[in-house]
């Protein structure tokens, strides 16, 4: 049976206080862990979060480590990121522009804790060439990050904003400006050492257009920009977040029962910045293999993998009446407040409307639904185990063989 596992790492604050502090990673890392529980189908204790002190670069190559660790042919991977993106000379000249991209994580230092994206593609191409691997790059410099093409740019610097919708406003920047020249020997010659032994990669034909595709490439790629681009954070309507991330979730609020191709979401994307007048590009890599596939497998995959009870609820759905039942009215009050909660990232203020939409709701499928939704926040949003724990025991009430609550329980 195929598994589905993912990662979602978000970064604000860093060790060094010397490194530009963001708004909005954390958040867009608990927006993506949620959007791949409540509309993909992953429980939640198959998404693992990661934020500012816990994302160090040993934390996180041990998670992208067990990420796709006994992978096999057939099982869905998600390494989502949020952070700042940055450049350092290449110490063994692999790459056309003499910059090797960096992830800067919690505890990054020049001089030691670099993540640079030689690192990141040797820990990525362990996972089985059949697994579907999704990475996604909310962060500067990620067209090439992983190293999936040999195509690189010299210009980074961050274009005008013109022409913003005027609901947002640009708040900064993820990228932090890296040294110019090549470390020299002392502090960082062990680094430099271990890099100048490996062996250069073959370089990767690109497409001319962004969606570069070559069926060697480990995985699908999805990043907020090319590598000549920064990718911008902003306020919407007072809710900061990356714009590529808040651009994706958009085209994914705007076509809920879609189950749309990675190029379609990529396309998408683009599409919602640029008419909301950003200016950066975000890259699709895509194995031919993977053309056309559903991304994350389709919104259809939280029914196939949920149990008996949501066949059951999607059954109801489908068949039940137009008419408004007598809690309709009271019902739709309180999904508007969860939508606007959830918007707002005000997590315990919708925890409170899901619990008072449990006791409104007459059919126990639905019931069972929205619990899962509150089980889901407590473990990927609130790190709440006692909550969780009350949502799979209300959950065992109502469906004693809903296999995920009794797995979590028995933990």
């Amino acid at each position: 049976m195929a598994t589905r596992r993912a990662l979602c790492v978000g970064v604000e604050r860093f060790a060094d206080p010397g490194l530009k502090a963001l708004e909005g990673p954390v958040g867009d890392a608990r927006t993506v862990a949620l959007t791949l529980i409540r509309r993909f189908g992953f429980a939640p204790d198959e998404v693992t979060v990661l934020s500012n002190e816990e994302a160090t670069k040993a934390r996180f190559l041990a998670g992208v480590t067990a990420l796709i660790e006994g992978a096999r042919p057939g099982d869905l991977r998600v390494l989502y990121v949020a952070s700042h993106g940055s450049t350092v000379p290449d110490l063994d000249d692999d790459e056309a522009d003499g910059r090797d991209e960096v992830l800067v994580l919690y505890d990054h230092d020049w001089e030691g804790a670099v993540l640079r994206d030689d690192a990141l593609a040797e820990a990525l191409a362990k996972c089985d060439r059949g697994v579907e691997l999704v990475t996604l790059w909310d962060l500067c410099h990620s067209g090439t990050l992983e190293d999936l093409r040999s195509q690189h740019y010299a210009a980074r610097a961050m274009k005008g904003a013109e022409g913003l919708a005027a609901h947002i406003e640009i708040v900064g920047a993820r990228s932090l400006e890296g040294p110019k020249k090549k470390p020299r020997r002392g502090a960082a010659a062990a680094t430099r050492e271990a890099a100048s032994k490996k062996k250069k990669r073959p370089a990767v034909t690109a497409a001319a257009t962004p969606g570069a595709v070559d069926d060697s490439l480990p995985a699908i790629s999805l990043s907020a920009c090319a590598d000549d681009e920064s990718a911008a954070s902003a306020r919407f309507g007072g809710m900061k977040a990356g714009a590529f991330t808040w651009a994706l979730a958009d085209v994914l609020r705007r076509h809920p029962g879609a189950a749309l191709s990675y190029e379609a979401l990529a396309e998408k994307t683009r599409e919602t910045l640029k008419n909301w007048g950003f200016k950066q590009t975000p890259q699709l890599h895509l194995p031919p293999r993977f053309r056309g596939r559903a991304a994350f497998r389709g919104p259809q995959a939280r029914a196939q993998t949920a149990g008996p009870h949501a066949t059951a609820h999607a059954t109801a759905h489908a068949t039940a009446p137009t008419a408004p039942s007598p809690g309709a009215a009271p019902l739709a009050a309180i999904d508007q407040r969860i939508v606007t909660h959830e918007a707002r990232r005000e997590w315990h203020l919708a925890v409170a409307a899901l619990w008072e939409r449990v006791s409104l709701l007459a059919q126990p499928a639905e019931k069972v639904r929205t619990l899962e939704h509150l089980a889901s926040i407590y473990v990927a949003v609130l790190n709440d185990p006692s909550g969780a724990r009350a949502a799979a025991e209300a959950v065992l009430a109502l469906d004693p063989q809903h296999a995920q609550a009794r797995a979590f329980l028995k933990r």
